[in-house]
């Protein structure tokens, strides 16, 4: 998800474009066959009829959590965020990937 600033403004009906966005992923997410399986889960455990596990990054030029190593550049965790729904990893849960959006939504970038 972009996290800067330039999701200040309208998204479309939305008066707030990173709000906004949260609330349309939020509706994506009922309507996806997930495996229902939460991230703790082992991947490839679930039924063998398929289904999605979701994870969700927000990223903005503006990043405090970016930090130089060296010759690359690596993403440093905010504290907190892998004790929230998913941790950090992919889920079929719904209500899982609604605490990570929550979570999200609680710590816009911008």
């Amino acid at each position: 998800m972009d996290g800067s600033g330039s999701m200040d403004a309208w998204f479309g009906n939305h008066p707030h474009g990173f709000y906004g966005l949260i609330e349309i992923l939020r509706d994506w997410a009922k309507t996806l066959p997930l495996t229902g399986e939460k991230a703790s889960t082992n991947t490839g455990a679930g039924p063998a009829s398929g289904g999605l596990r979701l994870g969700f990054v927000q990223f903005s030029g503006q990043n405090p959590w970016w930090f130089s190593s060296g010759r690359s550049e690596a993403i440093q965790t905010p504290d907190g965020a892998n004790k929230v729904g998913t941790g950090g990893h992919l889920s079929g849960d719904l209500g899982e990937i609604n605490d990570d959006l929550d979570w999200h939504e609680a710590n816009y970038m911008g």
